[in-house]
C-alpha cells in the first residue's frame, strides 16, 4: 500500500541492473542470455544486481527484439472432465524442461473461438 511518503511502484528495468552493477545494458543483456560470454567478475556483479534489485526479464520486449520467442500456445477443447489433463500436464512438463512456457487456451468445441484464440 502506497501512501504519500512512498514513490509509486516502477518496474526495474535493465537500465537499473547496468547502473547497480556499473556495466552498460549490452552487458547486462549478454549476462542474461549468453552467460558464458562474460568474464566471471562481471557475470557475477550483474546477477547480483539482478537479484538485490528483483530484475525481472520482460520476455515478451526480449522475444520481439530477439525474434525468437519461449512461449508455446496450445488449445484445447475443453479442461472439463480429465480427458485433455495428461496431455497439458506432459506438454507442461517437457516445455518447462526445454525453459519454454505454455500458454492454454480452450475452444468449448467452437471453431470460432478457437480462429479468435
Amino acid at each position: 500500500m502506497n501512501d504519500a511518503s512512498s514513490p509509486p511502484h516502477r518496474w526495474v528495468t535493465m537500465q537499473d541492473v547496468a547502473r547497480t552493477a556499473g556495466v552498460s545494458t549490452i552487458t547486462v543483456s549478454r549476462v542474461l542470455r549468453t552467460p558464458e560470454k562474460v568474464r566471471a567478475a562481471t557475470r557475477d556483479r550483474v546477477q547480483a544486481a539482478v537479484r538485490d534489485l528483483g530484475y525481472v526479464p520482460d520476455q515478451v520486449a526480449g522475444s520481439l527484439s530477439s525474434r525468437e520467442s519461449r512461449l508455446v500456445a496450445a488449445l484445447v477443447s475443453t479442461l472439463s472432465g480429465s480427458i485433455f489433463a495428461s496431455t497439458v500436464d506432459g506438454l507442461a512438463r517437457s516445455l518447462r524442461e526445454a525453459d519454454h512456457q505454455l500458454l492454454l487456451g480452450t475452444t468449448e468445441y467452437s471453431t470460432a473461438s478457437e480462429q479468435a484464440l
